[in-house]
Formats: structure tokens, C-alpha cells, sequence
């Protein structure tokens, strides 16, 4: 978490939300490049896919995504729709985290 870094009123927005390296929002691509020049790992936390368009604006900005899938609650297939979707962003899904065990 950056001090620098506050939350805007519309991320989506702030972080461009198309998938084109152009319309990245100019203080998320500054606030990007100082955090990869600092640090070899960076966690972005963003809502629901099916909520919000912000995770699929971080995924294609980040190259590569974790998919959170909570137990007893995440549905396979909204899972599964989920790792298409982040993946039709040209992010590469690395892995899944399980929780509410």
C-alpha cells in the first residue's frame, strides 16, 4: 500500500478502463511504475468480476492475476467465467486461492 495512493471516487476510471495501454489513467500508470521499480511483487485487490470492470482493468495492466474463490460460496462456473474473462484481457492467470476453510 503506497501513503501516496488514495482511493478515487471511480477507479475504474483512475485505472483506464478499457484494455488498450493508451487509455491507462495517468496517475495509475505513474503510481504502476514507481511500485514495479520499487518492489518484485505487487498484490492489487479489486471487487467482484461480475460486479465491476476494475479487476479486468488491473489484470490487463498487471500481466498476471491470482482468482480468489471462497469456499461454499464461489460457484465453479462463476470461477471458471471468471478466469476466461480476466484471461481475455491477455492476463495470465497464475493460480487460485481457496479460502473460508
Amino acid at each position: 500500500i503506497s501513503p501516496k495512493w488514495r482511493t478515487p471516487r471511480r477507479p475504474a476510471i483512475t485505472i483506464g478502463a478499457t484494455y488498450s495501454p493508451s487509455s491507462a489513467g495517468p496517475a495509475f500508470a505513474a503510481l504502476l511504475a514507481e511500485l514495479t521499480a520499487e518492489h518484485e511483487v505487487i498484490v492489487f485487490d479489486s471487487p467482484p468480476t461480475e460486479l465491476y470492470a476494475d479487476a479486468q482493468s488491473l489484470a490487463f495492466r498487471a500481466g498476471s492475476v491470482l482468482v480468489l474463490a471462497r469456499k461454499d460460496c464461489t460457484r465453479e462456473r462463476d470461477a471458471g467465467r471468471t478466469v476466461r474473462e480476466l484471461g481475455a484481457t491477455g492476463a495470465r492467470v497464475v493460480g487460485t486461492v481457496f479460502n473460508g476453510f
